[in-house]
């Protein structure tokens, strides 16, 4: 009971109440590996990646033939930059589960990330020779992304083929998504458009997102963040990185900007991170016992100190550290009066792009 209970508490992104359920268990019974995967995802969603390794760690060698956490182990590796452990970690899970296409895609994903599409790309393929299988609509997709294809020989079948093999809603758009990709480069332009109306469609359909829902917490953001909390940023402090936002809307050319920068020889990045908001607002929220961004009306100097250092453990995660650091999450305009306070230094580049080139880019 307390095991399922976690679970769906976890499902639905309630970390505090699933690590309570979680940890009861392992008291009962110290070696339940299912708990250990549990507090090693939450600690993974919450970017403690030091903290994921070690408790993924422990629950692989509780479950040794389960696939799920040694996927759960690479992603934790690569969270503290030690993607060579990753690695092995996924190749082993590969000779674990040889004809199951799962660990040949995490692999192939690895591979992509790194930057070694050759193998990549020999991956995605070696998995789709596999057989049906849910993942075989994701591996089609990331093919038709790396487009290693021509008008003789390409995935356009494969995919007809699978859509006609399933009736989840969610592998049909991944799918309807790697054909207008596939259409798109083989210069069927008709096709490809159909193909994108029908996959955004039904990603409409599966989203419960709704703008209007945002509302009040924008309002909010606006009226905490107020004057009086600007003014109050430390004039004395000066750090040894600078941390630099990248901020704006979604396909802005944020990603364009972050590897020109990149490329500079006193930048680095750390990606899209979501560390100020999934670690430095959710600890400030236990803290003061507000949500944001009201918890930003209760700030105190001890505060300030300490969730800087949760960013600061954050940047030292860049590879290599420089004196400039990126953060490309474009989101992170909702924290630009928690990021000035914490650190004054920082550096903000708003990226403002053309509505309907935007629009058209997401779609």
């Amino acid at each position: 009971m307390l095991l399922t209970k976690a679970n769906q508490l976890l499902q639905q992104n309630k970390l505090k109440e699933a690590e309570f359920h979680y940890k009861a268990l392992l008291k009962s019974s110290p070696d339940n590996g299912e708990a250990l995967f549990g507090l090693g995802r939450i600690a993974l969603r919450l970017q403690r990646y030091d903290s994921a390794v070690y408790l993924l760690q422990k629950a692989c060698e509780r479950m040794p033939h389960m696939l799920e956490p040694l996927h759960a182990l690479a992603d934790a590796f690569n969270g503290v930059n030690s993607p060579n452990d990753a690695l092995t970690v996924l190749e082993y899970a590969k000779k674990l589960a040889s004809h199951n296409p799962d660990p040949h895609y995490y692999l192939a994903q690895h591979y992509l990330t790194h930057g070694d599409l050759d193998k990549a790309h020999t991956t995605f393929a070696h998995a789709l020779s596999i057989g049906v299988y849910p993942v075989t609509a994701y591996i089609l997709f990331e093919l038709a992304q790396l487009g290693r294809f021509n008008k003789e020989h390409n995935y356009v079948s494969n995919l007809h083929h699978f859509l006609t093999q399933t009736d989840n809603l969610r592998l049909k758009m991944v799918c309807y998504y790697a054909l207008a990709k596939s259409y798109d480069a083989l210069e069927d332009t008709d096709q490809a458009f159909n193909y994108f109306v029908l996959a955004n469609k039904l990603q409409r359909k599966l989203s419960n997102f709704n703008t209007d829902d945002l509302t009040t917490f924008y309002d909010e953001i606006i009226k905490y963040n107020t004057n009086a909390l600007i003014s109050s940023a430390s004039k004395q402090f000066t750090g040894n990185v600078t941390p630099v936002f990248i901020i704006g809307m979604p396909r802005s050319g944020s990603t364009l900007l972050e590897q020109m920068l990149a490329n500079h020889s006193e930048f680095s990045s750390i990606g899209e991170s979501t560390s100020i908001s999934n670690n430095v607002a959710v600890f400030l929220e236990q803290k003061t016992g507000f949500a944001y961004p009201q918890c930003l009306n209760h700030l105190t100097h001890e505060l300030v100190v300490q969730a800087r250092e949760i960013y600061i453990t954050t940047l030292k995660t860049a590879t290599p550290i420089k004196p400039f650091i990126i953060n490309k999450l474009p989101s992170n305009y909702q924290s630009i009066g928690l990021i000035h306070i914490l650190f004054p230094n920082a550096k903000f580049i708003n990226l403002d792009r053309d509505f309907n080139a935007t629009v058209v880019f997401c779609f």
